[in-house]
């Protein structure tokens, strides 16, 4: 493919199995499992090249991660032991409490960020043509958005990224963000920067829409509002999925998070709207609608009654829900969970969830089945946090067909 069209800057069923829960086998994998991935290997091995015919328009944010050490104890110029848990973080931070303490990071990497080019880049490496609308950095992208740039159809800058300071801990990371240039990014600045006619020409070349970070930037909510006014009711062709990520809204009003669910059930008029939640987004989303999310975390059964609760009370075309050790969707004509690929010592664990979303997006772009696109989503982020990278669909096949040591998740 030809490198970087254009940039313009203006002003980012368990293993055959549907309702029953996660078991694991000595090995940690699932019962099945391992056929079931060979399946979803040999049927995504006769779509291989169809995502070079599939076009998406993603955003809108954009980061800087910086991937981090906390410092437990120092033994020399580079040899350090690091906090291995958010628990001892925690008592660390207690223990200062009513004095004063001291915090070492060590930046590991410096890496792209943000939900929207993490899930682009990935969806890069599978082969999809992605034009990107975001927080890249002007009056030119910042230096790590490069290689994405250089790849997508079209780069649009709307402003300067965010920074994010990625803490990463053995049961988890805690990411510290700052987003200060986020404010500004609403739907009129959108449309005087780029325009309604830019805004409608490239979203009638594109097969899928996918606007994610809701939680971060603040006027997402009007953003869909607008496109729902201006640009989605003329587009020409078949309904475009709608591709939507809240990432984390404990931060924003439940009247915030109420509207956004109205909003997306607007959407809906004019386009399929997948909404891709984890395990914790999706409780949240349950309790404003008056549902109720009935089991643990981990528990992959409750998980897929979830997204299909949700899914009918939204009456949007997907919901999916992403935990550690599993993945669900539902449909209103079916619905599946899928065992995953855990691994208790994961290279980065920073994007995996974007890696699922861009997973999911591409293999039921390309025509996947849903349950096998449940399997690819799984696989793309078991890869992407072993090697540190986003893998290409022939990585995934290869994965799938031959699977990795997979742990139990305690």
């Amino acid at each position: 493919r030809a490198a970087g069209r254009r940039l313009r800057a203006v002003g980012g069923h368990l293993a055959g199995v549907s309702r029953r829960g996660l078991s694991s086998a000595a090995d940690g994998a699932a019962p099945g499992q391992a056929s079931a991935c060979r399946a979803a290997a040999s049927e995504l091995t006769q779509l291989l090249r169809k995502g070079e015919e599939i076009a998406v328009v993603a955003g809108l944010d954009g980061y800087v991660d910086n991937i981090i050490d906390v410092v437990d104890a120092r033994t020399g110029p580079t040899e350090y032991t690091p906090i291995g848990t958010i628990a001892d973080l925690g008592s660390r931070i207690s223990a200062a409490a009513g004095k004063s303490g001291n915090l070492e990071f060590v930046i590991k990497l410096e890496k792209l960020g943000g939900n929207g080019p993490i899930m682009s880049n990935a969806m890069l490496a599978y082969g999809i043509k992605v034009t990107y609308m975001g927080m890249l950095g002007l009056p030119a992208p910042h230096a790590v958005f490069g290689p994405m740039v250089a790849a997508s159809e079209e780069a649009i800058s709307l402003g300067n990224p965010g920074v994010t300071d990625a803490l990463e801990f053995n049961d988890g990371k805690i990411m510290v963000n700052k987003s200060h240039h986020f404010k500004d990014l609403t739907y009129d600045f959108i449309k005087k920067s780029v325009g309604l006619e830019v805004l409608r020409s490239r979203f009638s070349k594109a097969k899928a829409i996918a606007t994610v970070n809701w939680n971060s930037i603040l006027g997402m909510t009007g953003i869909w509002e607008g496109l729902a006014r201006d640009v989605l009711p003329g587009l020409p062709g078949p309904r475009r999925l709608f591709f939507v990520d809240l990432c984390d809204p404990r931060k924003r009003t439940r009247e915030d998070l109420r509207r956004c669910m109205d909003t997306l059930q607007l959407l809906e008029t004019h386009v399929n709207v997948l909404l891709s939640l984890n395990f914790s987004e999706a409780r949240q989303c349950l309790e404003v609608l008056g549902g109720k999310y009935n089991g643990n975390d981990e528990d992959a059964e409750a998980s897929r009654v979830a997204a299909v609760q949700l899914q009918k009370l939204l009456g949007i075309h997907m919901v999916s829900i992403h935990q550690l050790a599993s993945c669900s969707a539902a449909t209103a004509s079916e619905s599946y969970a899928v065992p995953g690929y855990f691994t208790a010592k994961p290279k980065l664990t920073t994007g995996g969830g974007d890696n699922f979303n861009a997973g999911l997006l591409s293999a039921l772009l390309i025509g996947c089945k849903l349950d096998t696109a449940l399997r690819v989503a799984g696989a793309t982020t078991g890869y992407y946090v072993r090697n540190g990278t986003s893998p290409s669909l022939q990585d995934i096949v290869g994965f799938l067909q031959n699977l990795p040591p997979l742990d139990r998740l305690k």
